[in-house]
């Protein structure tokens, strides 16, 4: 989606005219008056600091197959109407699709860049798909105008569907180690979650979590308490809880020689990592993996099981943790140390682990420190 393009002029006024019955366009428009329109009140919108409203192209690769934005935007009271229309054509087959996708991205536009407070969608009651979608997106019924508007020698009703800011899903992920292997890896899956039309975002601090509907506490080295803040608190956690609370899970049961990991999602709770289940399953190693893969295999796992909370969350019960505890102690760069005197397949679990950036591999002789990094050809 782009600002509204000149070149795309002719054919949309090609598709209002084809689809007078649904717009609020007295007479078929012509080229002069499109012309006009567009010399005169569209290009006048890109100098203006409020504009009433915000036009976009809405492409598919660079075709335009449709356009819209926020109509009547009223600054004060912080609304605006929502406004699409598609390739007359391509509505058959891509009607629903296209409307889905124009509405995770105007959101984005509408609660995020503007801060708008809500954003509504005026229609007469002749399209039942829209309503589909509407209902779909969780936008509301906020009116039906009964007999509103004489159509087709009848009156009909013109329905308001409307989505306020605070209905608009927002998934915070906080990793409160700026530095964290994890960063780029919640980056792209947050990325992704905008694509859906989520408003998510990553944090580093804990005071700058928001209230929202979802946080994701991801490798957090400080207990947060702050739970009020979100309707569900989440903690991801790779072991069969009870048994391996504490930290580095993943880590310790490398060294173990595990090859099936389980991953945990966990409410935060006041005790380390003691918190009802929610979900629980696992992903599995070969054995010859080192810390990226085995790190890649993690996050894949986590953020497909994020996925399946996200969706269907209300329907998910927590159960409480069962069974005798046991926890891990926290890790330090000292860990990295090799033994000297044990085979290289004896240290190989240990290698598998070690970050060559971070904590690298090493080992003392001869009164000298050697650093070892591993990679694969």
């Amino acid at each position: 989606m782009v600002p509204l393009r000149k070149e795309d002029r002719f054919v949309i006024m090609k598709w209002r005219n084809e689809q007078l019955y649904h717009l609020r366009q007295k007479k078929k428009l012509t080229k002069k008056d499109q012309d006009k329109y567009f010399n005169e009140v569209v290009n006048e919108l890109f100098d203006k600091e409020f504009p009433d409203q915000l036009l976009f192209s809405f492409l598919d690769t660079d075709k335009c197959v449709g356009y819209g934005g926020l109509v009547h935007l009223d600054w004060e009271n912080k609304n605006a109407e929502i406004s699409f229309v598609m390739d007359t054509i391509l509505e058959k087959d891509n009607f629903k699709n296209y409307w889905r996708n124009f509405l995770k991205m105007i959101e984005i536009i509408a609660f995020e860049e503007l801060n708008l407070n809500k954003i509504y969608i005026y229609s007469y009651d002749l399209r039942p798909k829209l309503y589909e979608v509407t209902f779909e997106n969780s936008y509301l019924l906020d009116a039906k105008l009964r007999e509103h508007i004489f159509y087709n020698e009848s009156f009909i009703n013109v329905n308001i569907h409307s989505k306020l800011n605070s209905d608009y899903e927002k998934i915070q992920i906080l990793i409160d180690n700026p530095n964290s292997w994890m960063v780029p890896f919640a980056s792209k899956f947050l990325k992704r979650l905008k694509g859906k039309g989520y408003n998510s975002r990553i944090f580093h601090s804990h005071e700058e979590v928001e209230k929202g509907d979802l946080l994701v506490l991801l490798s957090c080295e400080k207990k947060f308490n702050q739970q009020k803040k979100n309707k569900f608190n989440l903690v991801i956690h790779a072991s069969e809880l009870p048994r391996g609370r504490g930290w580095s899970p993943l880590t310790y049961q490398v060294l173990e020689g595990k090859k099936k990991i389980p991953i945990s999602i966990i409410n935060a709770s006041e005790g380390i990592d003691e918190g009802d289940i929610y979900l629980k399953d696992y992903f599995l190693l070969n054995g010859y993996e080192l810390i990226d893969e085995i790190r890649e295999k993690l996050v894949n796992k986590i953020f497909e099981m994020l996925k399946d909370f996200i969706k269907n969350a209300d329907k998910i019960t927590a159960i409480k943790q069962q069974g005798s505890s046991s926890y891990y102690s926290k890790r330090k760069p000292s860990d990295s140390e090799l033994n000297f005197d044990m085979t290289l397949r004896d240290n190989f679990n240990l290698l598998r682990v070690v970050d060559n950036q971070r904590y690298p591999a090493f080992f003392y002789h001869g009164g000298e420190k050697f650093i070892l990094k591993i990679s694969k050809e």
